[in-house]
């Protein structure tokens, strides 16, 4: 599964992240040109605009595809623009950004709240993955739903705002292909993530994949926390 971080300008842990194969994520708000070698994403900027209480600039973003498209890279996934806490308007506007995003570029589709499996699927042909975003409930309650739903389709699953242990383990287990979250750049905690990977593949203490699919109300809490041990699975 891989890991993404949005990057926090400090170039040190920059590296530290190329070092370790940490991908990084970048919006319209702050994008700089990543290290050579670098797995990144470009966000579409709706979820930090809702959060400022400011409109989603759309100019912003696609001026953000065209300077990287100028450049000949490519980026890992670019989410499709969407409206936070949409539901089915979220679906719309996505429906129509999706053409207007280059074919060069590959393009995920943000599912939320009030989404359904099929009310995506007419879309699902036209993107390479699904990026599950929505509430922390509703996310961690449906997301092995949609990592079914993307990989029957032959897609991908990216699960947003996952930022520690016990929850990258949850994303596993659900089927993520890729997750993302600012905790560990932010708080430079970027070390667990080798330490997550290292406590996987040793397998120490395994429990199943149901196991592991934990309650919503413990995966709620574990989402305002950071850095706690982890338990792999068997598959």
């Amino acid at each position: 599964m891989k890991i993404f971080v949005a990057d926090g300008a400090n170039r040190d842990r920059r590296e530290y992240c190329l070092q370790h194969g940490i991908g990084l994520l970048f919006s319209p708000a702050y994008y700089v040109p990543p290290p050579a070698g670098a797995s990144y994403i470009i966000d579409n900027g709706a979820f930090g605009a809702w959060t400022r209480g400011i409109e989603w600039d759309e100019g912003a973003f696609y001026a953000l595809l065209h300077k990287i498209g100028s450049t000949g890279d490519r980026p890992y996934a670019v989410v499709v623009p969407d409206v936070v806490a949409g539901g089915l308007a979220s679906l719309k506007r996505s429906a129509q950004h999706i053409p207007l995003i280059p074919d060069e570029f590959p393009k995920y589709l943000p599912v939320q709240d009030g989404m359904t499996p099929a009310a995506v699927k007419p879309l699902i042909e036209d993107v390479d993955g699904v990026f599950v975003g929505g509430t922390v409930a509703w996310k961690w309650r449906t997301s092995q739903l949609w990592a079914e739903f993307a990989h029957n389709a032959g897609k991908l699953c990216h699960i947003g705002r996952v930022g520690n242990k016990r929850n990258y383990s949850r994303a596993y287990a659900a089927g993520a292909d890729s997750v993302d979250g600012s905790t560990p750049m932010r708080h430079n905690k970027l070390h667990v993530i080798p330490e997550w990977r290292d406590e996987v593949a040793k397998q120490a203490n395994l429990l199943s994949k149901e196991e592991w699919m934990l309650n919503v109300g413990s995966a709620v809490a574990d989402s305002r926390s950071f850095g706690r041990g982890t338990i792999a699975w068997k598959t």
